[in-house]
């Protein structure tokens, strides 16, 4: 099997085959204090934030997450998922979802990452946090 036979491969199981590196780190850090308060309130804590930049691997839901709410491109998003080992798979029903949210959207932000939140909860998938919804 090819090197990229088996990146196309893991790519269906949304993970990827290149190299891991803690890309997070300098956008947690560089992102404003609005923008970090949205990720705190949103997706995970503080706490979780600064195991993050010391290292910690997020899951690729939460990568997702912190991205959408730092309004970056889908081109790039892709690209940094793949920096951690994941991939937005074609194949995998909830990442179809969020490529299709991404992908159509004129949202950007907040917005968009409860979009794409909402259509993964009505189908049962897992939603793109880490926090527990007290509703």
């Amino acid at each position: 099997m090819s090197d990229l036979d088996a990146e196309l491969l893991a790519n269906k199981a949304g993970l990827s085959l290149e190299n891991h590196e803690n890309i997070l780190a300098p956008y947690l850090r560089n992102c404003g204090k609005a923008a970090r308060r949205e990720i705190y309130f949103t997706v995970v804590c503080e706490r979780m934030v600064e195991m993050y930049i010391s290292g910690m691997e997020p899951t690729k839901e939460i990568l997702l997450a912190i991205f959408i709410l730092l309004e970056v491109e889908k081109e790039q998003i892709e690209e940094l998922l793949k920096k951690y080992g994941y991939a937005l798979s074609r194949s995998l029903p909830n990442d179809a979802i969020v490529r299709w949210h991404l992908q159509s959207s004129k949202r950007t932000g907040l917005p968009l990452l409860n979009d794409i939140n909402d259509t993964l909860g009505m189908l049962g998938f897992p939603l793109l946090t880490a926090k527990c919804d007290n509703s």
